[in-house]
């Protein structure tokens, strides 16, 4: 059974005193009740009795109710105070409560004695609790700054983005003292590529709390004499006076990360000899994946080893069908990007009003339908390659907002205000002449000159039907490679070797996997080439303008490739060589339906 209620009245009536009684007991409340009248009598109660609770008349001669407040709040803060007075005046009411009283009580209303005394024991209760709460932090903290500050790792605690606690260990490690330390934000000495990582883990540690899982860290810092130091450890979130906080727990690695960069170093080194002894060879048949030893693919070979070994940006010139990708991706897996991703991505294939959320990635809520966090091409190809396929396709506005990226290297996600910084390598393709899409004002000049640094001309099959045998023992070997097709009879060796190939190396793959599927080459190449010749012949004879030509030649050829593939545009797509999103488009700009 819990004790009485140990009630302090400050009071000289008493009559008074019998009736807030009978209210007491009225409502069932057990309690012990001591009387005082004067300032000594509440001293000696106070410390004798330990009231939980004390009720003092406003008006008394000797020893009011504001000074016994006052006095409660001095010597036993935890006792709640309810001021009882004979007479309504708003403003002692007021007065009262800003001094720290729990209530006020008139005596013409007693019935409302035992609700605000209720009301304020449990507030005392939450108060008493709280209190407790705090001194038990206080106690483990000062027992966890005990135990970390005897500890070789350096500890670090990060509260809303600022060290709030650093140990002597961490401080010695930055060659930092740790008052400096204490307040600012990492930022301000992690090494400028390492600051997106730790905004990320920052942002995941806003949107989680305290389901964020212990995880692992390796950065660079940078100290205030411009000395780098390598770190690894690993983060975790607590709880520090009342909130949670990150608890960064780090040691120094730098001699081991110093060791690892000069072993790469030479590693890079010796590549780089490699890949210049393999450029000086000569009679190559093959390149990575790329097939072909004639002169011309050659001097491809050599411009591959060199944009390899190269950090630069590359354009990539050749026709419909030449392997333009084949060639960005051998050099992605010769250069020292290897190890990241290739991410390709057809120009052509992105609406304008879509370039920033597919190419920077957009956050949940920020527009209607992102209902989730979207990571775009940059952040993909971080530290890899970006292939730009049909890099002609990009609108003069996209191309504003690209170059920003590649001139500095920051992007904004949509929905997000704090810039990204993107690491990726821009390897362009295009079957147009880019020097003629900036004279015609479809490309912009600074971003020509931006992605044209090094130039990789793609030769057509045509100017290298000497790599025709070569391919083709190639395309047999992937056909089957099991049970590889016997060989080529010698007049469907000679047509295809004769064959001009308008669609190149994917013309002939899939000429050679028609023949070996039905035993037919079905050359319709030759009947659209011959479509070709007749329509620029009668626009010649009607005075057209090239314009007008190229796009009644490409139309025609639309046409008649949908006839012969009885209107199947997957067929056609590939047929011609060309994307089926391509195909799409030119169907749409041509209103053929």
């Amino acid at each position: 059974m819990s004790r009485p209620l140990h009630i302090l009245f400050l009071e000289d009536s008493v009559y008074d005193l019998k009736l807030m009684e009978r209210e007491l007991i009225y409502d069932g409340l057990v309690y012990l009740a001591r009387r005082v009248e004067t300032r000594a009598d509440f001293l000696q109660q106070l410390t004798e009795f330990s009231p939980d609770l004390i009720l003092a008349d406003y008006h008394l001669p000797q020893f009011d109710g504001v000074s016994a407040l006052l006095l409660t709040q001095e010597l036993a803060p935890l006792a709640p105070v309810i001021i009882v007075t004979g007479g309504l005046n708003e403003e002692i009411a007021v007065n009262c409560m800003k001094m720290g009283a729990a209530d006020y009580v008139l005596k013409e209303h007693l019935s409302r004695l035992v609700p605000s005394i209720n009301s304020a024991l449990e507030k005392k209760h939450i108060l008493v609790e709280k209190r407790q709460a705090e001194a038990t932090l206080r106690q483990s903290e000062q027992q966890y700054r005990f135990l970390v500050e005897h500890i070789a790792d350096g500890i670090g605690i990060l509260q809303h983005g600022k060290l709030v606690f650093v140990n002597d260990a961490l401080a010695a490690m930055l060659g930092i003292k740790a008052e400096h330390l204490m307040g600012k934000s990492p930022l301000e000495i992690l090494r400028q590529d390492y600051q997106a990582e730790f905004e990320d883990m920052l942002a995941h540690f806003t949107h989680e709390q305290s389901n964020l899982k212990p995880r692992s860290i390796l950065q660079c810092l940078v100290t205030s004499e411009k000395r780098e130091i390598w770190i690894e450890g690993y983060y975790s979130v607590i709880i520090w006076q009342g909130a949670p906080a990150l608890l960064v727990n780090l040691h120094d690695i730098t001699k081991h990360k110093v060791r690892g960069i000069t072993i790469q170093q030479e590693r890079d080194r010796l590549l780089h000899e490699n890949l210049t002894l393999r450029a000086t060879m000569k009679d190559r048949y093959r390149l990575g994946e790329i097939i072909g030893r004639s002169p011309a693919m050659q001097t491809v070979y050599e411009m591959i080893i060199k944009a390899a070994a190269s950090e630069k940006d590359v354009v990539i010139c050749g026709e419909s069908g030449t392997g333009k990708e084949l060639v960005a991706h051998t050099i992605h897996q010769l250069s020292s990007r290897q190890q990241q991703a290739f991410v390709p991505v057809n120009c052509g294939a992105v609406p304008e009003p879509l370039f920033e959320s597919e190419f920077f990635g957009y956050c949940k809520g920020a527009f209607t339908g992102a209902d989730r966090n979207k990571q775009g091409l940059f952040a993909a190809a971080h530290k890899g390659t970006l292939f730009l396929d049909e890099v002609e396709e990009l609108t003069p506005t996209m191309q504003v907002k690209l170059l920003r990226v590649l001139e500095n290297g920051e992007y904004t996600p949509v929905g997000e205000r704090m810039p990204r910084k993107a690491n990726a390598r821009i390897i362009a393709a295009t079957n147009h002449p880019l020097h003629e899409l900036v004279e015609q004002g479809l490309m912009r000049e600074d971003f020509f000159y931006r992605i044209h640094v090094i130039v990789i001309t793609v030769p057509p099959l045509r100017e290298r039907r000497e790599d025709i045998p070569l391919l083709l023992e190639h395309f047999l070997a992937q056909f089957n490679p099991e049970n590889p097709p016997s060989a080529i009879p010698g007049n469907i060796l000679d047509s295809l070797y004769h064959h001009d190939w308008p669609g190149n190396i994917r013309q002939l793959r899939n000429t050679l996997y028609r023949y070996l599927t039905v035993g037919a080459t079905d050359f319709i190449g030759f009947r659209l080439r011959e479509i070709e010749e007749k329509k620029k012949q009668r626009a010649i004879q009607n005075g057209q303008g090239l314009r007008d030509v190229v796009a009644g030649v490409e139309k025609e050829m639309i046409l008649q490739t949908l006839e012969l593939c009885r209107w199947n545009r997957g067929q056609t797509a590939e047929v011609l060589h060309i994307d089926p999103k391509t195909l799409y488009r030119k169907l749409k700009q041509y209103n053929v339906t």
